[in-house]
This record gives structure tokens, sequence and C-alpha cells, in this order.
């Protein structure tokens, strides 16, 4: 018996996303099966991470370290 997959609603955002470098890719792959999660669910749980570690700080301007 095979699954039948249902599309996604259509009120769900889609995002494309480009690597800088093959690396890159790599690691979030990497990341993401280490911590049981699809690389979708790791960039999501990784956006959630920098919003909440950086809620209101201010991120417009420049580092003024």
């Amino acid at each position: 018996m095979t699954e039948k997959f249902e599309r996604p609603p259509a009120t769900r955002q889609q995002f494309v996303l480009r690597f800088q470098s093959e690396g890159q890719r790599d690691a979030l792959k990497a990341r993401s099966q280490a911590n049981l999660r699809t690389m979708n669910a790791e960039i999501l749980f990784l956006i959630e991470a920098g919003i909440k570690a950086t809620d209101g700080a201010r991120t417009d301007e420049p580092n003024q370290s």
C-alpha cells in the first residue's frame, strides 16, 4: 500500500533559501539529522531561537562594540 501525501494548505508560506556555500547545506543537514528533525524543521527552530535570543534588541543598526 502506498501512502498518499496531501499538498500543504495554501495558507503556508514558502521561502526559497540560497546557501552561500555547499558546506552550509551539509552542516545544516548534519545538524538536523543529529537533532532528529527535517532540514525545514531545523531551519525554523534556528530562526525561532535567533528571534528569542535577540528579542528586544535592536537589529537594524550595526554592532557598536
